[in-house]
């Protein structure tokens, strides 16, 4: 074995190269940022901002590290735009004996969790005064090779870096490539393009006065209220053209809608193990998450039933649009509008439709708020889908 023990006082020094700061000067601050994020620019502050009289200037290539934030990776090596930067005492400079470690492979090892436990191990303090202790950061040992090995090993690193860095970038081209040829195919679909067209289909104007109907009935035997008429739609307003068996409508028309809602979590039995009770984060275009938490049987009377074949989409916040389809009975919060198709219409063929780029930059545009974006439900209802016969549905 050609490898050997060092302590890190015999590779590592720690330099203190202490600078009278000036109120009329302007100065560099440095952040290191944590778990291994790299050396970075704070922000430039005139001397008179600055809480000290003295600090330490860093030179390009030191190794830098917090005294407070080691053991959680926050160290690297200082950048050319950083030459001549300050920092406080919290903040260690260290360089290399050149003739025992290369920087870069120091870098690597530094990125390691083993270095990570190494800092801890040389940390100490009260729980928000721990700091690196010098003397036992000095003393610490680690295993090394010959220089002449770690300097193949960066270079082998490096070239593997580079490798990987070309296989992501053409990972992430090929993805973006599918992506748009998904959005090719639902483009077609949506104006008719995709599947066959049939005469002998039952056209869908048809198909949007069974569905009317069929609500009709479901008022009159007080399974549902009566939903507020939806403004008809202009011809004006038409996105495209769609064949002429199929129809444009809103999408409250053809089904029955409803907003979720949050029983009061101050009654723990609310919550229990009856029905699966599904917010925004269990929702994601592949399925949906029934493992988290549940209502019981008292949460869910005055919680909501959505049933099995319903289509909940989010309505609030960064994932508005994300959408898909039940296949069990559950419930859902506030955060997420349902819709149960009508008259056949199957939750998936509208999942489709509802992750096409049309609908959901129709989504977009009706979200209302600041920091916090929503579509209530009757915007929501207010969307424009066209509706093929459905026949051509299934096809």
């Amino acid at each position: 074995m050609t490898w050997h023990k060092v302590k890190l006082g015999d590779i590592l020094e720690r330099k203190k190269n202490l600078v009278e700061i000036k109120d009329d000067e302007e100065y560099k601050l440095v952040t290191v940022r944590l778990f291994h994020k790299g050396v970075n620019l704070r922000k430039v502050a005139k001397g008179s901002e600055l809480s000290s009289n003295k600090m330490h200037s860093v030179k390009t290539g030191e190794f830098i590290l917090s005294g407070i934030d080691a053991r959680h990776g926050a160290f690297g090596i200082v950048p050319a735009e950083l030459e001549g930067a300050v920092v406080s005492n919290d903040f260690w400079c260290l360089s290399f004996d050149e003739n025992i470690i290369e920087k870069h492979f120091f870098l690597k090892l530094t990125s390691t969790t083993f270095f990570d436990d190494l800092c801890k191990k040389a940390s100490d303090g009260t729980t928000n005064r721990v700091r690196l202790q010098a003397d036992k950061f000095f003393n610490l040992e680690i295993t090394l090779p010959p220089i002449e090995e770690q300097k193949d090993f960066v270079r082998r690193y490096s070239k593997f870096e580079e490798t990987n860095h070309s296989i992501l970038t053409e990972l992430n081209h090929q993805l973006a490539l599918v992506k748009e040829l998904r959005q090719a195919y639902l483009r077609e679909a949506m104006q008719g393009k995709l599947a066959r067209q049939d005469v002998a289909d039952e056209p869908a104007e048809i198909l949007l006065e069974k569905i009317k109907a069929e609500k009709e009935k479901l008022v009159a035997e007080k399974r549902i209220r009566r939903d507020k008429p939806l403004p008809p739609i202009n011809a004006e307003e038409i996105p495209f053209e769609i064949p002429s068996n199929w129809t444009w409508c809103r999408l409250g028309v053809i089904g029955i809608c409803q907003t979720g809602t949050t029983p009061p979590t101050a009654e723990k039995d609310n919550f229990g193990n009856f029905i699966p009770f599904v917010k925004p984060a269990d929702i994601s275009l592949k399925g949906i998450n029934y493992n988290n938490e549940k209502l019981s049987e008292k949460g869910l009377k005055v919680g909501v039933l959505v049933e099995k074949d319903s289509l909940m989409m989010v309505c609030i916040g960064g994932s508005i649009g994300k959408s898909y389809f039940t296949d069990i009975d559950v419930s859902c919060n506030q955060q997420i509008n349902v819709i149960k198709p009508l008259m056949s219409i199957r939750s998936q063929f509208l999942q489709y439709w509802l992750q096409s780029n049309y609908f959901q930059d129709s989504i977009w545009s009706k979200a209302s708020g600041g920091t916090t974006p929503i579509v209530n439900r009757s915007k929501w209802e207010s969307i424009f889908i066209p509706i093929p016969p459905l026949a051509e549905q299934e096809r």
